[in-house]
């Protein structure tokens, strides 16, 4: 496995954890928002380092793509490719 590969195994494993904290505290789907909402407001360290460790894993995986992406671009215009 290359280096990408690997960070992306790391950014989704931290996703799922931390997702699985957030949903842990919910009876049902329904209610899991509202659940989440109410246990970072009251302070809850499992639910806030949980939402912040998610956020930070999809911005991670933005900025990933969003890099290959820009390189790609870089690539066609120095071949003149459109």
């Amino acid at each position: 496995m290359n280096k990408e590969m690997m960070w992306g195994m790391v950014r989704h494993f931290l996703t799922v954890i931390s997702g699985a904290v957030i949903a842990s505290g919910s009876n049902s789907l329904d209610t899991a928002i509202a659940d989440l909402f109410k246990n970072i407001s009251s302070g809850d360290p499992a639910a806030i380092t949980s939402t912040v460790v998610l956020i930070a894993s999809l911005l991670w995986s933005m900025w990933a793509k969003a890099s290959e992406q820009t390189k790609t671009t870089v690539v066609k215009t120095l071949m003149f490719k459109k």
